[in-house]
């Protein structure tokens, strides 16, 4: 027993009792683990520290620490249903009202995008936000001659990368990417439009807009139009 017995026949020994004697009363006792704390057992005027197994920590630490998961679950799911939702800023083309262009208004679009002025007979529409009158695109329609092709043009001029027209979707994901001139274009051919013409897709990036073109033509020479508008 070492220290444990020496303790405890001291303890007998104060009490006038032969240690033989007492040992016997309490052998079962004396001879479970123990495992030092603050509980005690009494073995006959004798106090002797209770063991507690090391797996009964254990399983305490394990309880305590699936409390903690669960509390720490909640609070984050709370959290999260607090989180507030963020508002839809797009709209579409039922917000907004479409009004032919004045001469002077559409001669200044031409202008401040220098490359539309190659095309000819051009007419345009505004497409206005119907909650603030502002202009959020301009919708214009030209032609261009070439040597060896004629080519149909329509080009939005959009000042609201919010604002979903109908068919915004077929420019995304265009799949060729080039450069004419310092100008970046992605570009795709589409097949053919409602006349049987070769139509091609494409978008370029202004300092203040987004513009996306659909060109159609009767040879499919989108390479010359490409050089002929941006070269």
């Amino acid at each position: 027993m070492g220290r444990l017995e020496r303790n405890l026949k001291r303890k007998v020994k104060n009490m006038k009792k032969d240690y033989s004697e007492w040992y016997s009363e309490h052998e079962q006792q004396i001879l479970q683990r123990v495992d030092e704390n603050n509980s005690e057992v009494d073995l006959g005027n004798v106090k002797v520290k209770r063991c507690v197994p090391a797996k009964v920590w254990i399983l305490g630490g394990a309880v305590i620490l699936l409390a903690a998961i669960i509390t720490m679950s909640v609070l984050l799911s709370k959290t999260s249903s607090e989180i507030p939702e963020i508002p839809d800023f797009t709209f579409s083309e039922e917000e907004v009202t479409e009004i032919d262009m004045e001469d002077e208004e559409l001669e200044s679009v031409l202008n401040q995008y220098a490359y539309l002025n190659k095309l000819t007979a051009v007419t345009g529409r505004q497409l206005v936000y119907n909650k603030d009158n502002s202009v959020v695109m301009y919708n214009l329609n030209g032609e261009l001659e070439a040597t060896s092709d004629f080519y149909f043009v329509n080009v939005r001029v959009s000042y609201a990368d919010n604002f979903i027209f109908i068919d915004k979707v077929e420019f995304e994901d265009l799949e060729t990417h080039i450069a004419v001139n310092g100008t970046e274009i992605e570009y795709e051919a589409k097949g053919t439009d409602d006349y049987g013409m070769y139509l091609y897709y494409a978008v370029t990036q202004a300092e203040d807009a987004i513009l996306y073109w659909k060109v159609s033509c009767i040879e499919g020479h989108f390479d010359e139009w490409l050089q002929i508008m941006f070269g």
